[in-house]
């Protein structure tokens, strides 16, 4: 019988560290919950344990066997990080690679479906037509799981991974994205998805292709970012250069919050962005989140997202540990 010492497990472990991969995070969110390490002592225990580790790391089971193989984390064919100033692209890769990882599992079970309106206009009109009263996340979400595009949040990752605001992707012709801005509230994630969306719709993202957003920036100057920025905006707004402040003296949050659902009431946009809109422009976020709070008295950003997922995604076409896997790394509770 071999020893605890002796088990295969402890060097496919120690190997996945070097990438971040901690045991418990293994355990916990790459391996189904029947899993024990006893069970590597048999070889088919251990090559199940290596099927399922692989599927959803991204690396070869074979890889994974040999002790004297170095790991390393796969990248895809083309990849752009958008970054702050002072950000490194190593500092969220491997948050880029679990991200992809779960949008390939969901894509595998999510329906092809038409191609998507080219602009921000005709995807605004789109949403609108269902007669929603602005564009917010519930009705943007459900116009491109409509159109075969997955939307995620993805967030629960290992220590080492420093999270991202979110992604653009292509998997082969298929595009998803993914977020992972940690701020509850339905109109910040409403933003960064409609960014996204935006990278997409202008031909950012090419086949087999990511494009990360480590942190979003309005003022930045990268040509890409100001295009997805003003798609984002057009798409909320129908205007891509609208923003909002005020002249005189600010007002405290039931003020703005009031202006906010009165301006959004009357030119359809989400009141949620006016908010932030204003925030952005006064560099006044305090204010700004009071006033998040009244217009949304309990967030509802990550459970809309979430949702969405859970009934967009057909899980009988995926294997129970695969489920497994999107939820534990779409899950915000932990």
């Amino acid at each position: 019988m071999p020893t605890s010492a002796e088990n295969p497990m402890k060097s496919v472990y120690s190997r996945l560290r070097a990438l971040g991969l901690t045991k418990p995070f293994v355990q916990k969110t790459i391996l189904p919950d029947w899993w024990d390490d006893e069970a590597a002592d048999s070889p088919a225990g251990f090559a199940e344990a290596l099927t399922i580790i692989g599927r959803h790391v991204g690396i070869a089971p074979d890889r994974l066997r040999d002790p004297a193989s170095v790991l390393e984390v796969p990248t895809p064919q083309h990849v752009k990080f958008k970054r702050s100033r002072g950000a490194q692209v190593e500092e969220v890769s491997l948050a880029q690679h679990l991200s992809v990882q779960v949008l390939r599992h969901v894509m595998q079970a999510t329906p092809l479906a038409g191609s998507l309106p080219a602009t921000a206009q005709e995807i605004r009109a789109s949403v609108l037509d269902r007669g929603d009263p602005w564009v917010s996340l519930r009705g943007l979400l459900r116009f491109l799981w409509d159109h075969g595009i997955p939307v995620l949040h993805v967030s629960n990752f290992p220590a080492a991974a420093k999270r991202m605001d979110g992604l653009a992707a292509r998997i082969g012709e298929r595009a998803g994205i993914v977020l992972s801005v940690k701020r509850p509230q339905s109109s910040w994630q409403l933003f960064v998805l409609a960014h996204e969306l935006g990278h997409i719709c202008r031909g950012h993202v090419q086949p087999d292709s990511v494009l990360t957003d480590a942190s979003i920036d309005q003022e930045s100057d990268d040509a890409e970012e100001r295009e997805a920025n003003e798609f984002a905006i057009e798409l909320l707004t129908g205007d891509p250069r609208r923003t909002f402040t005020s002249t005189g003296t600010w007002p405290n949050a039931a003020q703005l919050a009031m202006s906010a659902k009165a301006l959004g009431e009357r030119h359809q946009i989400d009141p949620g962005h006016i908010v932030l809109s204003y925030a952005n422009n006064k560099n006044f976020y305090p204010v700004a989140l009071a006033a998040l709070k009244l217009i949304e008295s309990e967030p509802r950003g990550l459970s809309e997202i979430r949702e969405a997922m859970v009934s967009g995604v057909d899980w009988s076409r995926l294997p129970e540990d695969a489920s497994d896997f999107i939820m534990r790394m779409s899950s915000f509770d932990q």
